[in-house]
């Protein structure tokens, strides 16, 4: 009767400590998923917040391509100016040297 007593004893710790323990675990499980919802919440914003950069990044790379264009139309313009400019001044100058060729030609010999 004794050892009955003692097992019942015994069998009624366990479940004092089992219970104890359970009660940890749940209390510990219940926190882990308060953390998990925050996160996941994190998680949520973040992901909002990189839609956001991306979509400013786009509009801001937009402007960029559009100025790029632009300065490379008012280069190609001026190169195209500078060239028709370069184009007259040789034929200027053509018609310079054939001015001077024949200047030179009908120059009056100075030693007669």
């Amino acid at each position: 009767m004794l050892a009955v007593f003692l097992a019942l004893l015994l069998m009624a710790g366990c479940q004092e400590e089992n219970s104890a323990q359970a009660r940890k675990i749940k209390l510990e499980n219940f926190e882990l998923k308060n953390v998990i919802k925050q996160k996941d919440a994190e998680i949520v914003k973040l992901k909002s917040e990189l839609a956001e950069c991306k979509k400013e990044r786009k509009s801001l790379q937009k402007g960029v391509d559009e100025e790029i264009v632009g300065a490379l139309q008012e280069l190609a313009a001026s190169a195209e100016a500078d060239s028709s400019e370069i184009e007259k001044l040789r034929q200027e100058n053509k018609a310079l040297k054939e001015m001077i060729k024949l200047l030179g030609a009908k120059k009056p010999n100075s030693n007669q």
